[in-house]
């Protein structure tokens, strides 16, 4: 059987998460989230009163999706290499997906349907829990000592 120290199961889980975040965005992309995104908008702004609008291009959508997965790619790298800058970023990088997934499930909720993202997004919320159950404490105390 394996066995990983704490600094390599920190990175691995995020590696996890990052894989995670790399299906989401295929399916995000596949099943053309940018073409609902508009739709649900204007849902949520009569919900909420927010005046907002997202519209965005496809290949725009598609670019930033790939921009974000590279970024978690390299992160991940930091994480392995237990640059301590990398803890707090990757923590704040698996709340902001955390927020995704969960409005991925809410907005499916509402419509009462199928909206791109929604499926992709449990295995997010999962992977970024166990992320930061499993090995935030752990890792920020052998990341931070001197």
């Amino acid at each position: 059987m394996l066995k990983f120290n704490r600094s390599e199961r920190f990175a691995l889980l995020f590696l996890l998460f990052t894989l995670a975040q790399v299906l989401h965005s295929i399916e995000e992309i596949v099943y053309r989230l940018y073409d609902w995104q508009p739709v649900a908008d204007l849902q949520m702004n009569s919900i909420f009163q927010f005046r907002g609008k997202m519209e965005i291009d496809s290949n725009l959508f598609a670019v930033m999706n790939i921009v974000i997965i590279v970024l978690l790619f390299l992160l991940t790298i930091q994480l392995y290499r237990i640059e301590a800058w990398a803890v707090p970023v990757s923590v704040l990088a698996a709340f902001i997906e955390i927020l995704n997934g969960t409005a991925h499930l809410a907005v499916m909720i509402y419509f009462g349907q199928y909206f791109p993202g929604c499926i992709t997004a449990v295995g997010l919320l999962i992977c970024a829990g166990l992320f930061l159950v499993n090995n935030y404490r752990t890792a920020v105390k052998e990341f931070t000592k001197d």
